[in-house]
């Protein structure tokens, strides 16, 4: 099955409003490159759980989890009041939008913004309508709640104009805290994190509280030590407030994880990004002990996006919610 994005030229077209005064560098992708670009070749056949979670695997393919998104769609909408099935959706969508949000994160000069554009639109269109059945649920698991913040974090992160993604923000928390009243460590502990998060970034105004957010990663990193993601971002925020051993320690931790526990790719960029942050806190030690286990994990698995330098980690560029330049 050859699957284009419905949205894809729309999208792209929307380019020059949604990037703002990005800088775009020559030979950036065109309108027709992202119809081009965001067009994806599933395997044939009936959709099917197993298939699905196969292609879920992929981690580093951006088209395996694309189709990994659309089989499960597929199979919610053969089973629409089967909420595990929808779950599982929903899911495999967030984890295909972070992979494209990741991917857009690297692409400083905004060259394959069209494309992400095409692709973030596409799968939200879907996940919108995974996230309303989910909605209309009165069952009440901390996973269910959770992915549907999940989503709408996902989804806005790049996508969405300045407005809508504080909305979104906003409606995460509220779902978030009806989870983690549930279930502290749902979705592997990325329901508190996320939530600690969101207080920690959003501003005053619109229902940031940054102390709070500090007590919730402090609460999620005790919680669930081993996720790799919640230890890299958790380091960054204690880089943001001169907590030098406190970033030490939890990017030491990350040289402990091993692939079992995380995605290929999300451990590899994990790594990455905890190797920019010990450079930051001039521990030149840990620094080659973590760009040495990335090296490693991309020597085993050459499939691994290997990434280019970002500022991932750096105050650069402006904050799409404030609007202020960090």
């Amino acid at each position: 099955m050859k699957t284009t994005s419905n949205v894809a030229v729309a999208t792209a077209a929307l380019v020059a409003i949604l990037l703002g005064n990005r800088v775009v560098a020559e030979g950036a992708a065109t309108v027709p490159d992202a119809a081009k670009d965001a067009e994806y070749t599933c395997p044939a056949g009936t959709p099917t759980s197993s298939k699905a979670a196969e292609l879920e695997t992929k981690d580093w393919d951006k088209n395996a989890l694309a189709c990994a998104a659309d089989e499960w769609f597929a199979l919610s909408n053969a089973s629409p009041k089967d909420a595990d099935t929808t779950v599982r959706a929903l899911q495999a969508t967030i984890a295909y939008i972070n992979h494209v949000n990741g991917s857009w994160d690297y692409d400083l000069y905004g060259i394959h913004g069209p494309e992400w554009l095409a692709r973030v639109g596409h799968a939200s269109k879907q996940g919108s309508i995974l996230e309303a059945r989910l909605a209309t649920s009165d069952r009440e698991d901390a996973a269910f709640i959770a992915a549907r913040a999940l989503y709408k974090l996902a989804w806005s992160e790049h996508f969405a104009d300045r407005k809508t993604r504080l909305e979104e923000s906003r409606a995460a928390i509220a779902l978030l805290e009806r989870a983690v009243s549930l279930n502290s460590t749902a979705v592997d502990g990325n329901a508190l994190w996320q939530l600690g998060k969101v207080y920690y970034e959003l501003p005053d105004f619109a229902g940031g509280d940054s102390g709070k957010g500090l007590q919730i990663l402090n609460r999620a990193y005790r919680q669930s030590p081993n996720n790799p993601a919640l230890l890299r971002y958790a380091a960054y925020v204690d880089v943001q407030e001169n907590d030098k051993a406190g970033a030490q320690e939890k990017l030491a931790k990350l040289l402990s994880i091993e692939p079992g526990n995380a995605g290929l790719q999300v451990l590899a960029d994990q790594l990455k990004g905890g190797k920019e942050l010990a450079a930051r806190l001039g521990d030149s030690g840990l620094e080659k002990q973590l760009a040495g286990k990335r090296t490693r994990l991309l020597d085993q698995h050459p499939q691994i996006l290997r990434r280019l330098p970002s500022a991932v980690n750096l105050h650069q560029g402006t904050d799409p919610i404030t609007g202020k330049d960090d």
